[in-house]
Parts: C-alpha cells; structure tokens; sequence
C-alpha cells in the first residue's frame, strides 16, 4: 500500500459498541437524575466523581462538557465543603428549573415551552407522549412527559435496549440506533440548548451554569455519535 492509498478504517468491534452503548446510557442516566432535583449532598458527590474522571464515551470531552466540568470544578474547590453553599444548590435548582416567573427565572424546561409558544401540554407534549406509548412507557411522578429529565430517561432507555440487543445479537439493533437518533434529532436536540441558554443567563452561582455547558455537551456531541452509527448499519 502506498502513502497515497486511502487509510484503512477497521471497524469497532461488537463489545466495543456494546460498551458504548452502555456508556451512553449511563450518562444520560446521570443527566436525568440531575434535573430531578438531587439533594445538594448528591449532587456535589455526583460531580466530583464526574470532574475527577471526564469521561466520555470513546474520547476526550468535547469543548462544551470540559468547559462545563472545569466551570463545576471550579465551584466545588470554593463551595463544595460548605454546607451553607451546598444546601443553596437545592434552592437554586428551584428558582432556574421550576419556571417562577420571567423576571426571576427561565422558562421551565418543558419542551412544548420552548417549542409550542410557551404553553405546557402543547402538541409538542403529545408527540412525545405518543412515542413513549410505542414503547410501553408509563412515566411516573406526575412529570409532563416532555419535562428534560423524562427525555433524557427515555434515551438512557434506548441505549440500554441497544447494548442489550447487541449482547444477545439481536435484528433489533438498527430499529433502536434509528429511535435514538430520531428522538435525539427531533427533541432534545431541538429545544435543550435554547434552555441551556436560558440557565446561563439567569444562574447566580455558576454551578448550574456549568450544568447547562454539560448537559447541551452532551446531547449535541451524542448527536454525531448517534448519526455515525446508524451510518454504519445503513453501509
């Protein structure tokens, strides 16, 4: 082969995808349970794990995670042994993801909000809803199913399903690739990173600021890598 010939590229190996698959889900599990509303113990436990490893499924953090870990880190070194601090965590999570009005907070991260002219249960609800019932999801806790922490749960499913399909070599790995990248496309992706906007314009502390980086990190890093693999199996 000469200098000239095109590079090989060798495919990842089934295991491989498999990890990554449960990679993925582990992060959108993380995710989700942040915008749950940890206790603020939790969540500075949550990120100095987080802050300690940078891990992202296959690489280095992209810019927006590493820019939004180093703003958490930052936070943790002055505040996260201060109990004052960290109990203001809760209070704050309050104020910037309950929607308390326009002047005091952004608005609450329902995709039909950001969506559907800032009506809660718009017809963007129900199309989440809907796709929710094709795959026998109840949502628990009352939540609107288009409230950022149930989407962000559904992808942690998808991912799930897919790394277990891949383990048993499952036919149904394409159909779940194609789900993923469809939800992600035409939801989170579609409205999460106007929110994230949002909580970087109204965050006093910087920690949620920090959140926001990661969380749009996430979901437009996790977009390609998505993209990639159905690519793969339509190759």
């Amino acid at each position: 082969m000469t200098a000239r010939d095109d590079a090989i590229v060798i495919a990842p190996a089934e295991w491989q995808l498999t990890q990554l698959a449960q990679s993925r889900a582990r992060i959108y599990g993380t995710l989700s349970a942040i915008y749950t509303g940890l206790p603020g113990e939790q969540l500075v436990k949550l990120f100095s794990a987080w802050c300690a490893s940078e891990q992202v499924p296959g690489q280095m953090p992209p810019s927006g995670i590493k820019i939004g870990l180093n703003t958490i880190n930052s936070w943790l070194e002055k505040h996260g042994s201060t109990p004052s601090e960290i109990a203001a965590l809760e209070t704050e999570f309050t104020r910037l993801f309950r929607g308390l009005g326009r002047e005091k907070s952004p608005p609450p991260p329902y995709e039909s909000v950001y969506l559907d002219s800032g009506l809660l249960y718009g017809p963007s609800t129900q199309r989440v809803a809907d796709i929710y019932r094709r795959f026998q999801i109840i949502v628990k806790d009352n939540e609107p199913p288009d409230y950022i922490a149930v989407e962000l749960d559904f992808m942690r499913l998808l991912c799930e399903k897919e790394a277990l399909a891949r383990q048993s070599q499952d036919d149904g790995v394409r159909e779940l690739i194609s789900a993923e990248n469809d939800f992600l496309r035409e939801h989170p992706v579609a409205w999460v990173p106007a929110f994230c906007e949002s909580v970087r314009r109204f965050d006093i502390t910087s920690f949620y600021a920090g959140v926001a980086d990661v969380t749009e990190g996430w979901i437009l890093n996790d977009q390609v890598v998505v993209r990639d693999l159905l690519n793969c199996h339509l190759n």
